[in-house]
């Protein structure tokens, strides 16, 4: 959604032809100081309004805070504006025209203030319009209340041929908040339509379909990224390796990994390393993982990963390299219990 431009209403002409009564000199005053905002003279303007007198409580008084309070808007004094348009518009005191016209512009300021509640108090009595519906929307987005932005937000969007990114966005992020994941991705491929070379979208329409738990999708689509050859940086090609598992695919995730580890693409280490030994036995490519495992260890010298050798060797009876493995796990520190559990049980099954 396009952040909201709060722009200023100038003080309108309109307001001086009210059925109030209003002496010659303040409503001259009030004419020059409408000239002298509109030419951006707004510190004339506020000596202008300084040199005002009227009596308490009356139309006049009512006129001059709600002068003001456009003048202090102009100059970002946001909460001065709020406070004194308040004062204005309870006083009872102006036209129904100008009291519409507040009441957006109280929607407006709270808003700025980030009050979301009053702007919406306010905006409930004003007619629908865009800017109306509009400030709603982006009032309960504040409140995190997408149950009432996103009806909103569909009435509004409502036969634009082109709907900016913004709104794109805040489509996609409102429905995945509802969870409804379908719509979410609808949305989201739309703005992948517009930008298929940013690796981002790709990734976001992937979340989307993980947080639906399609794992398989989310993994088809950042392999589709892949293959066409986007730009990944090393978090994004982590993401893809592990999506890989979580769709239950770890041979497609050990065929990338070893081909981004040659390529140089993702350092070389032991972690590395250690994960493409898992995603092949995950895969239950046995004889793959035994020897990853087995360079592994002989790189780590870690007394876990020579037991994993152990194990993988002894599911796959090579005997002869389980005791290797024994032997040098033994070196490395592993557990003696250990070690002679595995020591007995090698012996015995080396015999069958």
């Amino acid at each position: 959604m396009r952040k909201i431009v709060l722009c200023l209403g100038l003080f309108s002409a309109l307001a001086l032809a009210q059925p109030q009564t209003i002496d010659y000199r303040t409503l001259r005053a009030l004419q020059e100081v409408q000239k002298e905002q509109e030419a951006g003279n707004l510190d004339k303007a506020m000596s202008i309004l300084a040199g005002v007198e009227v009596e308490p409580g009356s139309y006049a008084q009512a006129m001059l805070w709600r002068s003001e309070a456009y003048l202090v808007w102009q100059r970002n004094h946001y909460a001065h504006a709020l406070q004194l348009l308040e004062k204005s518009h309870a006083s009872g005191l102006l036209g129904a025209e100008e009291m519409a016209e507040d009441r957006m512009a109280l929607a407006r300021l709270n808003l700025q203030l980030d009050k979301p509640e009053p702007a919406l108090r306010h905006l409930a009595r004003v007619q629908e319009s865009r800017e109306q519906l509009e400030l709603s929307i982006y009032a309960w987005q504040l409140l995190e209340r997408y149950d009432k932005a996103l009806p909103l937000a569909v009435k509004y969007l409502a036969g634009e041929q082109q709907i900016s990114e913004q709104w794109l966005g805040f489509m996609v992020a409102a429905n995945a908040g509802l969870k409804r994941y379908a719509q979410a991705e609808k949305w989201q491929k739309q703005l992948l339509a517009r930008h298929p070379q940013q690796v981002r979208h790709w990734r976001q329409l992937a979340a989307i379909q993980q947080q639906a738990d399609d794992y398989p999708r989310a993994f088809a689509t950042l392999r589709t990224a892949y293959q066409q050859g986007l730009e990944f940086n090393e978090g994004e090609l982590e993401q893809l390796i592990a999506m890989a598992s979580a769709a239950n695919q770890p041979w497609q995730g050990a065929k990338i990994l070893a081909r981004l580890l040659q390529q140089g693409r993702l350092a070389d280490s032991l972690q590395r390393q250690e994960r493409l030994a898992q995603l092949q036995w995950q895969a239950r490519e046995k004889e793959a993982a035994l020897e990853y495992y087995r360079k592994l260890a002989q790189r780590s010298q870690q007394a876990q990963h020579w037991m994993t050798v152990v194990q993988l060797a002894s599911e796959q009876e090579n005997w002869a390299l389980a005791k290797e493995a024994l032997q040098a796990a033994d070196k490395s520190g592993a557990a003696r219990k250990q070690v002679r559990s595995w020591q007995s049980w090698l012996e015995a099954s080396a015999t069958l």
